[in-house]
């Protein structure tokens, strides 16, 4: 049974068969790009929503600090 290194192995030798060694390089720069750019978008609306909820005057919720110790008030 081919698992999914193997089917990546092929996938990637079938690209540079049909496409070639340079296009195949520039679609990899090309999907880096794209990732960082995701990412980055992802960071800039998690700092977005934190100040808006700075503003609105509600506070991020805290994880529990003392990991698996109940607090006896």
């Amino acid at each position: 049974m081919i698992g999914a290194p193997e089917l990546v192995i092929i996938a990637i030798a079938v690209g540079i068969f049909f496409f070639g060694k340079n296009q195949m390089l520039d679609w990899a720069k090309t999907m880096g790009e794209a990732k960082k750019a995701f990412k980055d978008g992802l960071d800039e609306q998690k700092k977005i929503a934190e100040t808006v909820s700075e503003e609105a005057g509600l506070k991020p919720k805290q994880k529990n600090q003392t990991k698996g110790k109940e607090s006896k008030i």
